[in-house]
């Protein structure tokens, strides 16, 4: 497998590409199976640059996509009361919105902010790209708060803001 980073970026992610010029070749199956002898390597590599982009490895079905979480992380949670619309695909493998394509996707930080239990990795599959403007933004956002003017920062400190967000309990969208 290869490793590098996306053009312009340098640290987040790291990307990990079969290392065939033909991804057929290396098929979800076997990286799945490669992450259960190296769950080491890939937690160095997720603390090293907060994210990892597993890109060319075939994951067209939603079960192999789940086993590979399973294998990196054991203990996936269930989505709720997030503040998009989502379907269940499998397990826990959802959609990644419901919503119009015409309503963007803000940065967010997955259940963080308004869940009990954090989940400690997030993952994204894409089967059919885009055919335009499809991206997936990605932050750290602890990286955000610090590099906040240190004034501004202050200023939030000082009068104790917080961003609140009421996130009710979306069963389904309405059209």
């Amino acid at each position: 497998m290869r490793e590098s980073f996306l053009p312009r970026l340098t640290s987040v992610p790291v990307l990990i590409e079969p290392d065939v010029a033909d991804p057929s070749l290396r098929p979800a199956e076997e990286l799945i199976e490669w992450a259960i002898d190296h769950v080491d390597w890939i937690e160095e590599r997720l603390l090293r640059h907060g994210g990892i982009l597993f890109r060319g490895w075939g994951f067209q079905q939603p079960d192999l996509f789940e086993a590979f979480i399973n294998r990196v992380s054991p203990t996936p949670l269930d989505y709720k009361r997030g503040a998009s619309p989502r379907k269940k695909v499998h397990g826990k493998v959802y959609t990644s919105t419901e919503a119009p394509s015409i309503l963007p996707i803000p940065l967010h930080c997955d259940m963080s902010s308004y869940g009990k239990t954090a989940p400690a990795k997030i993952f994204f599959n894409c089967v059919i790209p885009p055919r335009h403007q499809g991206q997936t933004p990605i932050a750290d956002m602890q990286q955000m708060y610090d590099d906040l003017d240190p004034v501004i920062r202050q200023e939030f400190e000082d009068r104790d803001l917080r961003l609140v967000q009421n996130v009710p309990e979306v069963r389904s969208l309405r059209k």
